[in-house]
């Protein structure tokens, strides 16, 4: 699919994303499209809900939220069995603190 992100910015300009919605990936695909939204300048604060952070396992996007943003999760059940979805708060970028290391055994 064409990325439509870039049309986003000139359209709407910086800062235009609030709210961010990551569902059904992989944590791979959770970390490179937070990254791509934050490096156009789209996302610099604001709300991040993510699903699947236990079932596909997210530990390295989990210590991401954690690092500069508060972060919730929420326990929810569907026809698979229980699962989490994260709720985030990004603060503004000025206030962002830059990620601790990587636990041993996730780098």
């Amino acid at each position: 699919p064409e990325d439509v992100l870039p049309q986003l910015l000139e359209s709407h300009g910086r800062n235009a994303v609030e709210v961010l919605i990551l569902r059904g990936g992989s944590e791979e695909a959770y970390l490179s499209q937070l990254k791509h939204v934050e490096e156009l300048g789209l996302f610099t604060s604001g709300y991040i809900l993510a699903d699947h952070m236990l079932r596909y396992g997210s530990p390295r996007f989990l210590q991401e939220m954690l690092a500069r943003r508060r972060l919730e999760l929420v326990e929810v059940v569907d026809s698979q069995g229980p699962d989490w979805m994260a709720l985030s708060v990004a603060p503004s970028a000025a206030a962002a603190l830059p990620a601790p290391p990587w636990p041993p055994g996730l780098a």
